[in-house]
């Protein structure tokens, strides 16, 4: 530096300053989020589309409006209010329940030949999923992906030839993704249907924020009469094994907050979601039969699914598929003619049609449209139920198909509605969102026992609908005794456990209006307050305390019933010594060692083990004791021979006088 002339030490600070100032805005900078390439395998489908090109006819500005609405995500990209990590942490999850995302196929001639459905299982073959699926499905904290199939066997009919009908084991749990959910269905409908959600997430750049949780759920596969074509039967039909509905178990398990079911079956025993109604928005195809809601399909037809149709392009617009069943029973119609996506786990794409197609678009907006409220947290005061979801999803329509038949005219899903629109707060669509309340629940993982161990218990009040909106306040109390206790007000309540032992609590919430008059009032949610069930093994630590040379053992409070005090079993150096809840041990005279304190439950089961040593005494100071002992005796030996002596002497003295 010495060096250096005035004027370069000037320039040189002002780089170091400026290299300073430009490293801090780097650090700074708000997070970005990048956008991600198609597959390299399908090129051009975000390109503009002339007129008469419908190779991706509903990514057009008339449709889906696919350049548009990338356009509006990556505007969220730039917003630091949106919180990306957040969103990370916890990405929305698409749950595919469908025949698999695998691909079989064998070597021959150096050459892969897709596996013919029969054969899937052969030890012989080989099996892989699609690039497209690598970096958009679930993985937990580990890394692994998360997938499941609950068809643990596949029975293949033959119509033409019942006889001849065949079942193969499926694999299931191998630890390999392709293997497990290796899709046997002839036209690789779940492959497809799923690939449709895993491209249009590649679309928006979105793999970190949105993952699809495959599950395989196909337990049949039918060949038609007079066609070599195979049909899957995925739907529980009465089967000792579910496959559906314990598909929807795993997915609700692993957090899915949409499930896209492609499937669709004449009669409504096979379906019952009302279980699942609160945690997860199922979206399900209307079938492809032509018929209008007077025959309606299911699950599409259920309360609460959102059923979807499939329309086509048009020179008038959007058009309702003459394949495609319709009417008031389902919801929205979404793209599902002419529909590309991968067609097997080689990365070959390849077109299909029908409501199977249509459902994972509307699986998709739906997820986006989730992911926005969820990023944004302006709103976070209120709860984007499945229900919500859906009323959002029906009243983004902004036009119909254009079918000349006034039945066949319903509504189309509008995705950049989906993007801008306000539907919490713009009057406009106020209607079209919320209804009326007709009454209010307590949601709660409380049943009718709790205990002293849960500490504290959480009850939340839901209206009904779910999507039910009021100014009404939210009022919580509690009986118990025909005493009544008030507990506060609104949509949460976080309560401590009583400690009344064997006493029954009534909770109860009710909406008032503005003058405190009670609207609704909830169902009593009743539970009785017992004792931890006891197991052994869960008792790892005693509350011990030491005082004044005593040592009190204590089972915790939680444990303490009856039964536990009478069967804990103290014993000290093997020798039993006490029973019950407490034991108080205290060192005897002369101690010396250690004394092992055990507590047992009955016999066999160790709960714990302490040990006391008795502390020695010092060796110093009982050789000062035994020294001092020995000159005190012989100190007062010496004196009293010395009195006997001088008495002896004055005895003597006086005789001789």
């Amino acid at each position: 530096m010495d060096r250096l002339t005035k004027r370069n030490k000037i320039l040189f600070t002002a780089v170091i300053c400026l290299a300073v100032v430009m490293l801090s805005l780097w650090v700074l900078e708000p997070t970005t989020v990048s956008y991600a390439d198609f597959p390299s395998s399908y090129n051009g489908y975000i390109s503009s589309l002339d007129e008469d090109d419908y190779k991706d006819w509903y990514f057009g500005e008339d449709y889906l409006d696919l350049e548009g609405c990338i356009e509006i995500v990556n505007s969220w990209k730039k917003d630091s209010s949106f919180n990306w990590n957040k969103l990370k942490e916890d990405p929305i999850v698409v749950a595919v329940v469908d025949s698999g995302i695998g691909h079989a196929y064998t070597i021959k001639d150096g050459k892969e030949v897709k596996t013919a459905v029969t054969d899937v299982y052969d030890e012989d073959n080989y099996y892989k999923i699609s690039d497209v699926f690598t970096d958009v499905l679930l993985t937990d904290e580990n890394g692994d992906y998360v997938y499941k199939n609950t068809a643990d066997k596949v029975k293949i009919k033959d119509e033409n030839n019942p006889k001849n009908s065949t079942t193969v084991t499926a694999t299931t749990n191998s630890g390999n993704v392709a293997l497990d959910l290796v899709d046997n269905s002839e036209n690789s409908h779940g492959t497809h249907v799923t690939g449709i959600v895993a491209i249009l997430i590649h679309a928006f750049g979105l793999e970190d924020y949105i993952k699809i949780l495959p599950i395989k759920a196909n337990n049949g596969i039918t060949k038609k009469k007079g066609s070599n074509q195979l049909f899957v039967a995925s739907y529980d039909n009465g089967n000792a094994n579910p496959v559906v509905t314990n598909a929807l178990y795993f997915a609700e398990e692993k957090g899915a907050d949409i499930v896209n079911m492609s499937l669709a079956a004449e009669s409504r025993t096979y379906y019952s979601f009302n279980s699942f109604e609160e945690s997860m928005l199922i979206v399900a195809s209307a079938g492809n039969s032509g018929k209008s809601s007077f025959y309606p399909y299911y699950p599409a037809a259920c309360g609460g699914v959102l059923g979807v149709m499939n329309y086509t392009h048009s020179d008038n617009g959007a058009k309702l598929s003459s394949t495609s069943n319709y009417g008031s029973t389902y919801d929205v119609a979404a793209p599902g003619t002419d529909i590309i996506s991968v067609i097997d786990g080689n990365d070959n794409y390849g077109k299909l049609s029908g409501t199977s197609m249509s459902s994972p678009i509307a699986s998709f907006c739906a997820a986006i449209t989730l992911m926005r409220y969820r990023g944004y947290e302006t709103n976070a005061d209120v709860e984007i139920t499945p229900e919500l979801l859906r009323t959002m999803i029906v009243a983004s329509a902004s036009e119909r198909t254009s079918n000349i038949s006034l039945v066949k005219s319903v509504p189309v899903i509008n995705l950049k509605n989906l993007l801008t629109v306000d539907f919490l707060n713009d009057e406009n669509y106020e209607d079209d969102i919320y209804t009326t309340p007709v009454g209010i629940k307590i949601v709660s993982e409380v049943k009718d026992r709790v205990t002293l161990a849960d500490r504290t218990l959480y009850f939340r009040a839901k209206p009904e609908p779910s999507n039910a909106k009021t100014d009404f306040e939210i009022y919580w109390y509690m009986d118990c005794d025909g005493k009544r206790t008030d507990l506060g007000t609104g949509n949460e309540l976080y309560l401590p456990v009583p400690d009344d032992i064997g006493k029954q609590y009534v909770l109860y919430c009710e909406y008032r209006n503005s003058d405190e008059v009670v609207e609704f009032v909830s169902d009593p949610l009743s539970f009785v307050v017992t004792y931890k069930d006891f197991v052994a093994e869960e008792i790892t630590e005693f509350e011990v305390v030491e005082t004044d040379g005593t040592t009190s053992f204590t089972v915790p409070t939680e444990y303490c019933s009856p039964m536990v005090e009478n069967g804990i079993i103290w014993y000290v150096n093997g020798k039993e010594v006490g029973r019950g809840a407490t034991y108080d041990f205290t060192l005897p005279e002369n101690a010396k060692g250690d004394y092992v304190v055990t507590a047992k439950f009955g016999d066999d089961d160790l709960l714990c083990s302490y040990t006391i040593t008795a502390p020695e005494i010092d060796r110093i100071e009982i050789n000062e004791g035994v020294t001092f002992g020995i000159i005190g005796g012989v100190v007062c030996g010496v004196a009293v021979m010395i009195a006997i002596a001088v008495l002896i002497f004055k005895r003597t003295h006086k005789t001789n006088d």
